[in-house]
């Protein structure tokens, strides 16, 4: 992280020195233009147009010399030659103009380039240098290349946290939409997870690293995007491909030019020089090969800033292409996680009754249901008092003495209950939809209630699956859970076609069957049982940086957040930079053409082949960086409307 913050800060002096050095040229080209116009002053005039040419030309110069060494002709050797030619000529003028627009075309490109990278840029600025390391009572500040996994560290309310982590002590709300796009604050408590940048907000944190500072999310987010910016599309490698080709050949018809304008039509030797360096101008393929890698990197930053990283420029080309999107059900479509969906009195007691004597024992537990409950009774305020003689029976329940009662929490009431009080109907209807009960009661007053656990279908799931039908995309549900768990989900979701009880060589098959059948598949899954079914995909999708490791490996995208409105998201931003880059080729090969007409015919100044040119590039590079400034999709509020609760089976 630290080298690739020198090469920004590098690039950033290096536009600077442009600008600097494109200034001059400017004045160099306007002063000898006065002087040799209204002074007649030839040699002084000569003098600025040199100076002109040295500072508009230096970079230009020191690239086609590099160029040079590793045997290349690129847009550089073409310009440089061009330029040379005018002066040769005696068309200083026209030379120094041409040197000026480039060195001004080159400094915007790298302007524009620059641009792209600073939603990166931005993220490396997040990380603090410092933590601070409890160290018994006191705390130690330590650089953050220094923590290792285990330290427990100190946050502070106001600072941003330094590696991702566990909390082991205290609560508040963090602001994670640096990593995740989520605007609003997610409140934590002891065992949640916390990543590296993001903001404390209210209370006090003691934090256990579960990661080097190398190693936190941050720096995988950084790490997937410079990849990114590494791996290049189709149409910017054929480009590549072809430049060099395409060079060559604009020479060989610059000299073919050259031969037949002197020799064929009896030119002067500078109207046949000054023509064919028109030639060389117009016909430069600058306006293809830098377009399309600006377009690329300015997608893959506004994606970076939203939550959506591309591991390089190909899986966008990708994206744009998706017809099928098959979705992974738990932990994708639903949140994962078991909540308390329903509360059951049985003998008139009250929700909230049964609930806090739930949780009197529950607090002691570590099981998932445990917290569902214990969460369920913090949302409702219940105050918890403190149980004696916990006990936990695996595969049954908890049970503990509360004020002299042993009071239990189970699956089924325990054995030598009277059971005439739980309704058998309704508990054995529960279970068969796949519902998780808990019944609780005492050994003095019986069952008092149960209590109803569920995964829940994700806020906004309905929206996102919506929002890929607008786009013309076939959602598909692949889930290794019951028939009767995945139909409710779809029907929750709006999804028509879904597939249950699968394996994970089973959902393989299914994505196989649906590109032989409709197209390019998207596949989108945070499990181990989701990574075959993510790498057979065309393109394969990572939910949430909380997901496996195996799952992030494996996908081409990762959503840092768990909102599934990324995923049209990136869909339509693929779509929209594959449209971008047809339009810079299309306007490109058009501009071309018709100077290269222009220019043949005898109908174009050098002057006006440059500002033809450069113009129509600097036009190419602007329609990309649309992709960065323009939002992918409406943002849309956070769903505050209920959910339907789906059973797990």
């Amino acid at each position: 992280m630290i080298a690739r913050l020198r090469v920004f800060q590098n690039q950033v002096s290096e536009v600077r020195l442009m600008s600097i050095l494109t200034g001059i040229s400017l004045v160099g080209l306007v002063v000898g233009f006065a002087i040799e116009h209204f002074a007649e002053l030839g040699v002084a005039a000569l003098a600025f147009y040199v100076a002109a040419y040295i500072s508009g030309g230096l970079f230009p110069m020191r690239d086609a010399y590099e160029s040079a060494l590793e045997r290349v002709v690129d847009v550089n050797v073409l310009m440089v030659a061009a330029a040379i030619g005018a002066a040769v000529i005696g068309f200083w003028h026209e030379g120094a103009t041409l040197m000026f627009l480039f060195s001004l075309s080159a400094t915007l490109e790298t302007y524009a380039m620059a641009r792209t990278r600073r939603a990166v840029q931005a993220l490396m600025d997040l990380r603090p240098e410092t933590a601070r390391v409890a160290r018994g009572e006191e705390s130690v500040e330590v650089p953050i290349e220094d923590l290792t996994p285990g330290d427990v560290v100190l946050v502070r309310p106001g600072d941003r946290i330094p590696v991702d982590g566990t909390v082991v002590a205290g609560q508040s709300a963090v602001d994670e939409s640096t990593v995740t796009g989520e605007a609003i604050p997610v409140d934590k408590f002891i065992g949640d997870l916390v990543y590296a940048s993001t903001l404390n907000q209210l209370g006090v944190l003691r934090i256990e690293a579960t990661t080097s500072a190398a190693d936190s999310t941050l720096a995988q987010v950084v790490r997937m995007v410079e990849e990114a910016e590494e791996a290049r599309p189709r149409a910017q490698r054929i480009a590549e491909r072809v430049g060099p080709i395409y060079t060559v050949a604009v020479i060989g018809v610059a000299v073919l030019v050259l031969l037949v304008t002197r020799l064929g039509f009896d030119f002067e030797w500078s109207e046949a020089v000054y023509r064919s360096m028109t030639v060389l101008v117009v016909a430069s393929p600058c306006a293809v090969m830098i377009p399309i890698p600006a377009a690329i990197l300015s997608a893959i930053a506004s994606g970076a800033r939203r939550g959506i990283v591309f591991k390089g420029g190909d899986r966008l080309e990708t994206a744009g292409a998706i017809a099928v999107m098959a979705f992974d059900k738990t932990g994708t479509l639903t949140i994962g996680r078991p909540v308390v969906v329903a509360v059951h009195p049985f003998n008139g007691d009250s929700e909230d009754t049964v609930l806090g004597l739930a949780a009197v024992v529950e607090q002691y537990s570590e099981h998932p249901l445990a917290r569902a409950v214990m969460v369920e009774a913090a949302d409702r305020g219940l105050t918890v008092q403190p149980a004696h003689e916990f006990v936990a029976d695996p595969g049954w329940g908890v049970t503990a003495d509360v004020d002299g009662e042993r009071i239990w929490v189970g699956k089924d009431a325990p054995d030598g209950v009277d059971r005439a009080a739980i309704p058998e109907n309704g508990f054995a209807d529960l279970q068969a939809a796949g519902y998780s009960t808990l019944v609780v009661g005492g050994d003095r007053r019986g069952p008092v209630g149960m209590v109803a656990l569920s995964d829940r279908v994700r806020p906004g799931a309905a929206d996102a699956v919506r929002e890929l039908r607008r786009l013309g995309i076939h959602p598909v549900m692949v889930s290794g859970d019951s028939l009767e768990v995945v139909r409710t989900v779809a029907a929750e979701t709006g999804i028509d076609e879904f597939h249950a009880g699968l394996m994970p060589d089973q959902k393989l098959q299914i994505v196989t069957d649906l590109r032989n059948l409709h197209g390019p598949v998207a596949m989108v899954g945070d499990g181990i049982n989701d990574a075959p079914a993510i790498a057979a995909a065309d393109l394969g999708m990572a939910m949430g940086m909380a997901g496996t490791d195996v799952a992030l490996e494996t996908g081409d995208v990762v959503l840092t957040g768990e909102e599934l409105d990324r995923i049209p998201m990136a869909l339509d931003l693929g779509r929209r930079t594959n449209t971008v880059v047809r339009q810079n080729l299309v306007w490109a090969i058009t501009v071309i053409s018709l100077l290269l007409l222009m220019s043949l015919g005898g109908w174009l100044t050098l002057t006006m082949a440059v500002v033809g040119h450069e113009g129509s590039t600097l036009l190419g590079v602007v329609n990309g960086l649309r992709l960065l400034r323009r939002p992918v999709l409406p943002e849309r509020p956070p769903a505050r409307t209920a959910e339907r609760p789906v059973a797990s089976g």
